[in-house]
C-alpha cells in the first residue's frame, strides 16, 4: 500500500477537495496560496514561499474567517496544515451535518 493511501485510511474527517483562494499568514505577513483540499481539522495549500514542518501559520478563508495552525509535511511547493482546533464552521460549509468526529468514533 502507498504511503498516500495508508495517509488516506487515517483521516478521521472527511476531506473535500477543490481550488480556491486563500492566503497563508506567518509572522503577520499574508501571502496569497490556493487551498487543495480541506477539511474541519487541516488544510493542503499550494504556495510558492517556502515553509518547514513545524512552522506556526495561520490560513485566511474568505467568508470563513481565519484558522491558526501548524505546517505537519511539505512537497515541493505543497504543504499540510493541522489547524489548532478543529473548526465547526469548516464543517458546516462542507455540507457536513455536525457531528463530533471524536464522539462518533467512539473517543
Amino acid at each position: 500500500m502507498s504511503h498516500a493511501a495508508q495517509f488516506e485510511e487515517r483521516r478521521a474527517v472527511p476531506r473535500t477537495e477543490g481550488s480556491f483562494p486563500a492566503h497563508l499568514i506567518k509572522d503577520g505577513g499574508a501571502k496569497p496560496c490556493e487551498v487543495l483540499n480541506l477539511s474541519s481539522r487541516g488544510v493542503q495549500v499550494s504556495i510558492p514561499e517556502q515553509f518547514a514542518a513545524g512552522d506556526k501559520v495561520s490560513v485566511a478563508l474568505d467568508a470563513l474567517g481565519t484558522f491558526p495552525g501548524t505546517v505537519v509535511w511539505s512537497d515541493g511547493d505543497r504543504y499540510g496544515i493541522r489547524f489548532q482546533s478543529e473548526s465547526m464552521a469548516i464543517w458546516r460549509f462542507l455540507g457536513h451535518t455536525w457531528t463530533c468526529p471524536e464522539h462518533a468514533a467512539g473517543r
